[in-house]
C-alpha cells in the first residue's frame, strides 16, 4: 500500500510542470538596485579621465618601484601624522603608525562614501589605497639596504621605520617577502578600483537619461471639465424652468377647483 502511494506521488510530481522559483531579494540584489539607481542620469564622460589616470599610475608603479604619483604629498603628510597618533602606544607601534595610518585613511574615506552611497568615490578610494601600498612596499623593501632619502618633521636624525620594526621583531630576513605582500595587495587594490569604476561607467552609459522637462502647456487651450461637473444636455422639447413652474401652478389650481359629478 505504501509503495503504491509513493509511486503515485512520484508520477504526479513528474507530470506536474516545473515552476522556476524567483531569485531571493537579498542584500546583494538590494545593493545592486541601489547602485543602478545611483548611476541613472550621471555623466560617465567626466569620470573616464579618473580611471585613465589610475591606469597610468598602475603601470608606472609596476614599471618603476621608485615612482611617485601626485598622491605622494598627501600620503607623506598622513604618514607623519600616524607617528604622532600612535606614538604613545610604544616604540614599535609608533614606528609602524606612519605606514598604518596612510593605509587606513583611504579605508576610512571609503566607509564614509559608502554611507553616502557615492559608489564611484569608493572606486577612487581603492586607487588611492593602492598608491599607499606601493609606497609602503618600497619602504619596507628598503629596510636592509636603507637607500631611500628620509625626512623627519621634528628635526634630528631620521629613523628608518621598517628597519627599526623588522630588526626589533627579528624579521629582517623576511624583508623581501613583506615588501612583495604589500606590492601584491597594491595590485589587487588598483585592479578593484579599475574594475569597479569601469562597471559603474557601463551602468551610467546604459541607464536612461533623467529629463527635467515639464509637459508642454498651450495657453489658448480650452479648460477641460470633469464629466461629473458637466451640465446635462437639455432636450429641445423640455420646457424651460420658468414655464415648468407656471404649468405646475396651473395644474394645482385645476385640481382644487374641479369637483366630481357624483357630489
Amino acid at each position: 500500500m505504501n509503495r503504491t502511494t509513493d509511486a503515485a506521488l512520484d508520477e504526479r510530481r513528474a507530470a506536474a510542470p516545473h515552476r522556476a522559483l524567483p531569485p531571493p531579494a537579498g542584500a546583494l540584489a538590494g545593493l545592486r538596485a541601489s547602485i543602478e539607481s545611483w548611476c541613472a542620469g550621471r555623466l560617465w564622460q567626466v569620470r573616464v579621465p579618473v580611471l585613465l589616470f589610475f591606469l597610468f599610475v598602475w603601470f608606472s608603479h609596476a614599471r618603476d618601484p621608485m615612482y611617485q604619483s601626485y598622491f605622494k604629498g598627501i600620503n607623506l603628510g598622513i604618514h607623519e601624522l600616524g607617528h604622532v597618533v600612535f606614538g604613545r602606544a610604544g616604540d614599535i607601534l609608533g614606528a609602524l603608525g606612519g605606514s598604518l595610518l596612510q593605509c587606513l585613511a583611504p579605508l576610512f574615506a571609503g566607509v564614509m562614501f559608502a554611507r553616502q552611497r557615492d559608489w564611484f568615490a569608493i572606486a577612487f578610494c581603492f586607487g588611492w589605497l593602492s598608491t599607499n601600498l606601493f609606497e609602503v612596499a618600497t619602504y619596507a623593501g628598503d629596510a636592509v639596504v636603507k637607500r631611500l632619502p628620509l625626512v623627519t618633521p621634528g628635526g634630528g636624525e631620521p629613523i628608518h621605520d621598517w628597519n627599526y620594526i623588522l630588526a626589533s621583531m627579528g624579521w629582517l630576513r623576511a624583508t623581501e617577502e613583506i615588501a612583495a605582500a604589500h606590492r601584491i595587495a597594491a595590485h589587487l587594490s588598483m585592479a578593484a578600483c579599475l574594475a569597479f569604476g569601469t562597471w559603474l561607467l557601463l551602468l551610467m552609459m546604459r541607464a536612461p537619461r533623467i529629463s527635467n522637462a515639464s509637459p508642454a502647456f498651450t495657453p489658448n487651450a480650452p479648460p477641460s471639465h470633469s464629466p461629473s461637473h458637466s451640465p446635462a444636455p437639455s432636450s429641445p422639447h423640455s420646457p424651460s424652468p420658468e414655464r415648468a413652474s407656471t404649468l405646475g401652478r396651473a395644474s394645482s389650481r385645476s385640481a382644487t377647483g374641479t369637483r366630481s359629478p357624483r357630489e
